[in-house]
């Protein structure tokens, strides 16, 4: 029960990491592209 509570709460954590780490490197792309044209 517990080792189950443990992997869905692991699961989301790394989604929401990936998410958080696909969004910033959507910025830098952008801020790279904006800044070298």
């Amino acid at each position: 029960m517990l080792k189950r509570q443990i992997m869905s709460v692991n699961k989301k954590h790394i989604e929401n990491t990936t998410r958080n780490n696909f969004d910033f490197n959507i910025v830098i792309f952008n801020f790279s592209y904006n800044r070298f044209p």
